[in-house]
């Protein structure tokens, strides 16, 4: 409350104005930085009895628009980019747009299409050498095979520093509807579609573990293998994730998982090879560059605990194709994500 005086000068107490800063239901939380966290919108309510006085009104007008002034600077969200690394229309591309959605209540998002490796790391380089804050959804697969090849342009690895989470999402062996398992290593001829060149490592070191006649087609993405599979083209199709299978399960038939547990009622491949890569995991990347990696895991795990978020959404249409590691112990997690990528490696080297 602030006492208010006559022109005369005398002191004399004719009015009082009262400001009262109040405090309303907070939306986002934000700090002297100007970063927008969780919540804090608050009205200004002036009550003035009394004023005739210029020079005071001007202090007050002035007061006013400092106030309104610090709150816009408070309003103001953190800039952050997310990177899709591979193409538009796969699932990269419906997990960040996901992550899209659900960081937009926290931050000011900007989601780039990096279209390929190369093109989105040097966007990331680009935006981190000028102080953006920056998240990379990334293939473990593309590190691995860019190793072998000692070309540094696509290798990018999980550190300390970096590492969010990652999907460990296990290949899965999948045929059309009533398909019987069981000849899954019978010597006869089939012809096995498949996606990336990896893929066609592992499918090509298993046929010659089992001796088995096998012809490897391969087609551009998963959704082309499923589309192989269903026009009869290929007898069993090779996916990096059951996602799609799962998409689909009422016309297909899950003949193997790589996930040593299985996969929902797919049964693990293990239980009928004992290829030595028969289980071997893949690990997607969510990494983070910027000033505060520490908010941002917290950011990211609150939005997973959230059953209504976009991003859980996603993950409850792929079974239990995913394994997020926020579900791991943490002291274990980049090991674990490390060894997945070294492993497949070791399949192209093989």
């Amino acid at each position: 409350m602030i006492n208010k005086f006559n022109n005369a000068g005398d002191g004399t107490d004719v009015g009082t104005t009262t400001l009262t800063l109040r405090v309303a239901k907070p939306f986002y939380r934000c700090d002297t930085a100007g970063r927008r966290i969780s919540v804090c919108r608050f009205t200004l309510l002036v009550t003035l009895s009394n004023l005739y006085n210029k020079e005071y009104m001007k202090n007050i007008i002035l007061f006013l628009a400092f106030t309104i002034g610090l709150a816009a600077h408070s309003y103001a969200a953190e800039k952050i980019h997310l990177v899709n690394s591979v193409s538009a229309t796969g699932s990269f591309n419906a997990i960040m747009t996901a992550y899209s959605k659900d960081l937009s209540a926290v931050y000011d998002v900007d989601y780039i299409q990096g279209s390929n490796c190369q093109k989105a790391k040097a966007v990331v380089d680009n935006l981190v050498n000028n102080n953006q804050s920056v998240v990379l959804i990334w293939q473990g697969l593309v590190t691995a095979e860019y190793l072998d090849k000692q070309d540094s342009s696509c290798v990018v690895l999980p550190t300390d520093a970096n590492f969010v989470r990652a999907d460990l999402k296990h290949s899965v062996l999948y045929g059309l509807k009533g398909v019987d398992p069981s000849g899954m290593l019978s010597k006869e001829p089939k012809k096995v579609g498949y996606n990336g060149k990896t893929a066609k490592f592992w499918l090509e070191q298993f046929a010659q573990h089992h001796e088995l006649n096998w012809s490897l087609i391969q087609y551009k993405n998963s959704t082309a293998g499923y589309l192989g599979v269903l026009n009869n083209e290929v007898d069993v199709a090779y996916a990096n994730s059951a996602a799609t299978f799962w998409k689909h399960a009422d016309k297909l038939t899950g003949l193997y998982s790589l996930n040593p547990d299985g996969d929902s009622t797919i049964p693990a491949l293990k239980s009928i090879s004992n290829f030595r890569l028969a289980t071997a995991a893949q690990a997607d990347l969510i990494l983070y560059y910027g000033p505060d990696i520490t908010k941002f895991k917290t950011d990211i795990r609150k939005i997973h605990l959230d059953k209504n978020s976009s991003i859980v959404q996603f993950y409850e249409l792929g079974g239990s194709s995913y394994v997020d590691t926020l579900t791991l112990p943490p002291n274990t997690v980049l090991d674990t994500v490390t060894s997945a990528i070294m492993t497949w490696r070791q399949v192209r080297a093989n």
